[in-house]
């Protein structure tokens, strides 16, 4: 969850500097209208809401199974198994997955001068793919793992 929650914040603003940039510039085609009343605009940023609102919502249920497991271990003894872990690490994963591709649109969409260095889009984007290049983002690998475990194919974390 450590690197989930920035990604989720990184979407957070992301969207703000999206809603930022599309109710004060006009499109650059004709009838060049404000951005924020063209259709495409509004379906991005609809999007990227749902997107981040479901990763937080994910995360934050991520935290709570972690806190219910961890108790049940600490007043019952419950083991903690491997795969508790594996899927409360998948979850988290897949919250940064869907808070990152929300970020990825807000970029695509905000126009190119929103690729400039130092603007703060292009710090979210670039922050954002730091995370997702990370080897504790691979999904792949995590859920491979997580099967595994599941079917009693494996024993250890790797």
């Amino acid at each position: 969850m450590s690197l989930a929650s920035p990604v989720v914040g990184a979407a957070r603003a992301a969207l703000d500097e999206y809603e930022q940039i599309i109710t004060t510039r006009n499109s650059p085609f004709p009838p060049f209208a404000p951005r924020r009343e063209d259709p495409l605009h509004q379906l991005d940023l609809g999007t990227a809401m749902t997107m981040t609102d479901a990763a937080e919502a994910v995360l934050v249920r991520c935290g709570d199974l972690y806190m219910e497991h961890a108790e049940a271990t600490v007043r019952h003894g419950v083991p903690f198994t491997l795969e508790t872990d594996a899927r409360l690490y998948g979850m988290a994963q897949r919250a940064s997955e869907l808070a990152s591709e929300a970020v990825g649109l807000l970029f695509r969409s905000a126009g190119s001068s929103a690729a400039m260095a130092g603007h703060p889009m292009q710090r979210y984007y670039r922050d954002v793919a730091m995370v997702r290049g990370h080897l504790s983002s691979q999904y792949a690998w995590t859920a491979m793992k997580l099967a595994q475990v599941h079917l009693g194919l494996r024993v250890g974390p790797y």
